[in-house]
């Protein structure tokens, strides 16, 4: 099992025009009755959609001219409103499947939220038009002088959530989800025109929406983590990605380079395509299949320009110039930057061969049948190779990849098996619960309940506690709801309470939470709390995704600081006379671990 698990994404923030609602729906008849009103010629149905989602005034100005009022904006926009209203009724839809998509992810469990830039009569009225209202948890509308981000930070603090997945069409609301720290999904069916490249995924249907947010949890949730947990310090960590021609590698090695990024970790990809030898060199064997094989790449440019310098030196900083297909010309100049914390993906056919597959540290397999290899080459390469498509895979391709499969056994080298048939439902079918055994605690978690409290207060009445923490009133039931608290008892391996530990003052949209602690008497100085503490920080950055955790601890009480340390705590500074104790000034020591040291740590 994972010694380190990353979070998973709960809370998904969706856009509204574009997204969800079909906006042209409406809008196109509803702005042209507006022009028609005041004798200015209507617009092309695509002119009007360029104008979806932008402020009501720059829609006046543009339609109307710079000099119009804000009066006259201000009527204009209510019988826009009105005209809206009744057209909704007759004529206004969701796109297909959407509420199909909304149910699917309500029945998994995720937190649904709305941030758009309409106004709030607006979304209310489309929401309440289609009874999905209540499936959003948090509707956040336009507020002049918010920002989207704002407003997703406001949803992150309002859910408890560090992180979040944000589902639009335009370049604005990838923009906000990166400036949150969010991941993002672009839908290509809106009105972004391609703007939807900017975000981290696509999704080519509001169904495709859902089953990414699955692949996100499912599958490039534990593929990260195995990837995590097999990179060593200081040291870049390749990985190959592999499978048939069709196998869907670079799209997968693209969406998991995404979702590594937003965990904070460099990545290098390295496309075996790119690295494609000259016409000549590729057919200068008669046979075709046997010329494929041995003359298609060069290799030996991977491993002695790339992989061989990373495992030497650990980093790596290169141009290369390499093979334009079209003109069979050495034009295309690719930059390579490696550093020791660099994960390196990877992909291409007939990848697990020498001279390069001794670099490979982690192996990935994503797993095809040949009859869906044939379904998939002729969506794909139907256009490049007309009708012969089929007959050149079933010739030439496919005899190449059963070579290969048989000589080298790609699928007994992996470490990951991904059985990728079906795109939106892919399935990891290696058996991963033995890759990484899960260290084994003396003490459980739970978290505290009212039942709990006499247990609680008991530990709070020992003159140690009360000195070192300053104990000045018990805990009530009112301790246990606090906001931005998360408290734990700790159990030993008889479900006794001997102790409590939790985060208290959380900033969500800050991704960081103060920690403290308290042990029974009788356990102290026994390892428990170090455990305790080794145990919370997987808690909190694997599970709720803080990047800091942070302490204060009285200068003089040197057993918990060493086991502050021994957990990974590094000393900040000092906090002068921070706290009164015993009619004196006392000094505290600030201490603090971030993400990327425990995860280093955890290696």
């Amino acid at each position: 099992m994972e010694r380190n698990k990353m979070y998973k994404y709960k809370t998904i923030i969706f856009d509204l025009d574009g997204t969800l609602f079909k906006t042209d729906t409406i809008f196109v008849e509803a702005i042209n009755q507006i022009c028609m009103a005041r004798g200015v010629q209507t617009w092309e149905k695509g002119k009007l959609i360029e104008l979806i989602g932008k402020p009501t005034i720059d829609i006046c100005r543009i339609l109307f001219g710079d000099k119009i009022t804000n009066k006259e904006v201000e009527i204009i926009q209510n019988e826009v409103r009105s005209i809206e209203e009744k057209l909704l009724v007759q004529s206004g839809k969701l796109y297909e499947g959407v509420i199909k998509m909304l149910n699917k992810l309500k029945n998994a469990d995720y937190t649904l939220c709305i941030c758009t830039n309409g106004s709030d009569i607006y979304t209310n009225r489309i929401l309440s038009n289609f009874a999905i209202k209540d499936k959003f948890s948090i509707i956040k509308s336009r507020i002049d002088g918010l920002t989207k981000s704002q407003h997703i930070i406001q949803i992150l603090d309002e859910t408890e959530s560090c992180n979040a997945i944000v589902v639009g069409d335009r370049a604005s609301d990838f923009e906000s989800a990166e400036d949150t720290g969010c991941l993002s999904i672009g839908v290509s069916y809106g009105y972004g025109g391609d703007e939807y490249q900017y975000a981290n995924f696509t999704a080519v249907s509001t169904i495709n929406i859902y089953y990414i947010i699955e692949k996100i949890n499912r599958i490039y949730y534990k593929v990260s983590n195995t990837i995590i947990n097999t990179k060593k310090k200081e040291i870049p960590l390749i990985v190959g990605i592999n499978g048939v021609d069709t196998s869907g590698k670079t799209v997968f090695t693209k969406d998991l380079a995404n979702y590594l990024k937003k965990l904070g970790f460099h990545i290098q990809t390295i496309h075996l395509d790119d690295f494609h030898n000259p016409s000549e060199i590729r057919h200068k064997d008669t046979n075709p299949i046997l010329s494929y094989i041995h003359n298609a790449f060069n290799l030996n440019c991977i491993e002695t320009e790339l992989l061989k310098p990373v495992i030497s030196d650990g980093i790596l900083d290169k141009e290369l110039t390499l093979l334009e297909l079209e003109s069979n010309e050495f034009n295309i100049i690719k930059k390579y930057e490696i550093n020791p914390d660099t994960i390196v993906l990877v992909e291409g056919v007939l990848l697990y061969r020498e001279p390069i597959d001794k670099y490979f540290e982690l192996r990935i397999y994503l797993d095809i049948s040949f009859e869906e290899v044939l379904k998939r080459a002729s969506i794909r390469d139907g256009c490049l190779m007309g009708e012969t498509v089929i007959e050149k895979y079933r010739q030439k391709y496919i005899p190449i990849q059963k070579w290969y499969i048989e000589k080298y056994q790609p699928v007994k080298k992996s470490t990951i098996i991904i059985k990728n048939d079906n795109y939106e439902k892919p399935k990891i079918s290696s058996n991963m619960k033995n890759l990484f055994k899960e260290k084994e605690y003396r003490i459980g978690f739970r978290t505290a309940a009212e039942e709990d409290l006499d247990d609680i207060r008991k530990l709070h009445k020992e003159d140690y506690v009360k000195e070192m923490l300053g104990v000045t009133e018990l805990p009530d039931k009112e301790y246990l709801k606090a906001k931005n608290t998360k408290c734990y008892v700790i159990l030993n391996g008889t479900s006794e309470i001997i102790g409590i530990i939790e985060f208290f003052s959380i900033s969500w949209r800050n991704r960081r939470a103060e920690l403290s602690i308290i042990i029974k008497s009788e356990y102290r100085g026994k390892g428990y709390g170090t455990e305790a503490i080794e145990k919370i920080l997987d808690i909190g950055f694997g599970e709720l995704g803080f990047n800091r955790i942070w302490l204060r601890v009285l200068d003089y009480n040197r057993q918990a600081i060493e086991s502050y340390k021994k957990a990974g705590f590094i000393e900040e500074g000092v906090c002068r006379e921070e706290s009164f104790r015993f009619g004196k000034f006392k000094n505290q020591i600030q201490m603090s671990i971030l993400r990327n040291e425990w995860i280093h740590r955890r290696n």
